[in-house]
């Protein structure tokens, strides 16, 4: 069986995290279907620590492109010591992909759209989703979201930034570079995830209807 690799991406939230661990998993646990989970910034020990001195805002003096930097590194760990060999065994879906990089290190670099995406192409090498599915909400409801929950990290602004992410995103989704879906985030969990699974379905995997 050949697994396939795919990503949920769109800005702080969207509900990433609910499709993925709430709805998708355990749909592909119900028609014994393989599928592994990664979060994309950590995983691995080294990335873990990455992650751990990113969300660190007390010691995140380094600069936006030494944080590319280390992003990318971690990124690379990512690819190489989980999901690679994860599909050898099991479909791979990760909470974000390169898209979410570009969105975020692009506006921290200062707009540097072509040196995030070469650093982009090193770090993902060729391992890259074959479908990702962006949630797409407007920048008030994401940033009342996150405003819900028990803490708040560094990507996670004001609606301002939000607004920036969203639109960051949908001009992404529009170029047509990438192997995108643009769904609708405010629409009923369970609407989000049957109409996931329908693209997943049709476009990349042989599922069941």
């Amino acid at each position: 069986m050949s697994y396939r690799f795919f990503a949920v991406d769109g800005m702080d939230g969207a509900g990433k995290t609910t499709l993925l661990q709430t709805w998708l998993k355990p749909a592909f646990h119900n028609h014994g279907i393989p599928l592994t989970l990664f979060r994309d910034l950590g995983e691995t020990p080294a990335g873990e620590h990455i992650r751990s001195y990113l969300l660190d805002t007390a010691r995140r003096d380094i600069g936006p492109h030494r944080e590319a930097l280390l992003i990318g590194a971690q990124h690379l760990l990512l690819v190489e010591q989980c999901i690679r060999p994860a599909l050898a065994a099991s479909h791979v879906a990760t909470d974000r992909s390169m898209l979410g990089t570009l969105v975020y290190q692009w506006m921290t670099v200062r707009g540097k759209a072509s040196w995030v995406r070469k650093l982009n192409r090193v770090a993902f090498a060729d391992v890259l989703p074959e479908l990702i599915i962006i949630l797409d909400v407007p920048a008030e409801i994401a940033a009342e979201r996150v405003s819900k929950r028990n803490h708040t990290d560094w990507f996670e602004r004001n609606t301002k930034a939000f607004n920036r992410q969203r639109k960051a995103f949908r001009a992404l989704h529009e170029s047509g570079q990438y192997p995108t879906v643009l769904m609708d985030g405010t629409q009923p969990p369970e609407d989000v995830f049957k109409q996931a699974f329908h693209h997943l379905r049709t476009r990349l995997l042989d599922l069941p209807v």
